[in-house]
């Protein structure tokens, strides 16, 4: 025969057990009728209450099944549970990021413009009873002069060749020898002569050939023990396109035109460029933006004339104005397979 034994523990809670029970019972019994009619119809009260509450759980859940969804246009869920909803949110905050983001880098390039505008400096000095301004560039080699300042029968043959930040070979005509004065002293400079920049230039080879030096915070450049004051030019000038050849455009028609980058200054670094959408009120010609991500030297413009007359271009016309823009990152191709058009159109609109 097993003998089962208890703990002290186990007594004591039988004990315990015991005398709630004992005390329950004498309590009924104490109980007058009107305390037992009012206890039971605490209990069917009860009962009552939770039949209830389990019956409108069950409508609340037959009405949400039927419920339509206003994020994602499914049913099972109200708009506020939605996951597509924080999915949503989410995105709007990479969104916000990479907005202020961007701001912070056109901010960024904005001081750097204002700084590189700042430390651009020119000189003036006098070529043949003209006033012109120079520029004065330490990032070139060699002085460089526009074509239109000199008289091309003075052009003779160059061996020199010149580069832009891209690698694409910039037309020369030829150098000449000019005399200038810059303030009481008359140089001699070799100028190599391009139709592709629009100013002049006072490269390396003039500031060391004249023993110069440059004071940026003075704003002014010692040449052989003679300060000549330097000036700032506030004013911008955009890289253009001008026309390479004469052209005509007949009326109402829509025509590539060639053009050569004309270049305010030589660029110290490779980018891509924008031709500016523009439109000549006084020919009556739409131009369209054109992406430049190379220089071949000939490059074809959109244009489009819309008078009912043809417009004539003449070579050397300026065509639009361009400038610089930033290579974004390449977006991956997503492949979509056994896709039908309904869902993917849907699946687009969500995002």
């Amino acid at each position: 025969m097993a003998i089962r034994l208890q703990t002290y523990e186990q007594i004591e809670d039988i004990t315990m057990k015991e005398k709630e029970e004992k005390a329950e019972r004498v309590r009924i019994i104490e109980m007058t009728e009107e305390q037992k009619i009012e206890e039971e119809g605490r209990e069917e009260t009860w009962s009552y209450r939770r039949k209830m509450s389990e019956a409108r759980r069950e409508k609340e859940r037959r009405k949400l099944e039927m419920m339509r969804c206003y994020e994602c246009n499914k049913r099972g869920h109200r708009c506020y549970e939605c996951p597509e909803r924080e999915r949503k949110r989410q995105g709007k905050l990479v969104k916000q990021k990479k907005w202020r983001e961007s701001k912070e880098q056109e901010e960024l390039s904005k001081e750097r413009r204002s700084w590189s505008t700042d430390r651009v400096l020119y000189v003036h000095v006098d070529i043949e009873g003209r006033n012109l301004e120079c520029l004065i560039d330490s990032g070139t080699s060699i002085n460089l002069m526009p074509v239109r300042f000199i008289d091309k029968t003075r052009i003779r043959p160059t061996s020199k060749k010149l580069y832009a930040a891209n690698g694409a070979k910039m037309e020369l005509l030829g150098e000449s020898d000019v005399i200038m004065k810059v303030g009481d002293l008359q140089i001699s400079a070799r100028f190599v002569i391009s139709e592709r920049i629009s100013e002049i230039i006072l490269g390396v080879e003039w500031l060391t050939g004249n023993d110069c030096t440059v004071n940026f915070s003075k704003k002014e450049v010692d040449i052989k023990g003679h300060k000549i004051p330097l000036e700032n030019r506030r004013q911008i000038h955009c890289h253009r396109i001008i026309a390479s050849e004469d052209i005509e455009i007949p009326a109402r028609v829509e025509a590539n035109i060639g053009g050569r980058i004309v270049y305010a200054y030589i660029p110290k670094e490779k980018g891509c460029w924008m031709a500016e959408s523009r439109f000549e009120q006084g020919i009556g010609m739409q131009v369209a933006n054109t992406l430049i991500t190379e220089d071949p030297g000939v490059i074809p413009i959109r244009v489009i004339n819309v008078n009912n007359e043809p417009v004539q271009i003449r070579k050397g016309r300026t065509i639009c104005n361009i400038y610089e823009v930033n290579e974004i990152k390449k977006v991956k191709e997503e492949k979509v397979e056994n896709v039908k058009s309904e869902e993917r159109i849907e699946e687009l609109i969500k995002n």
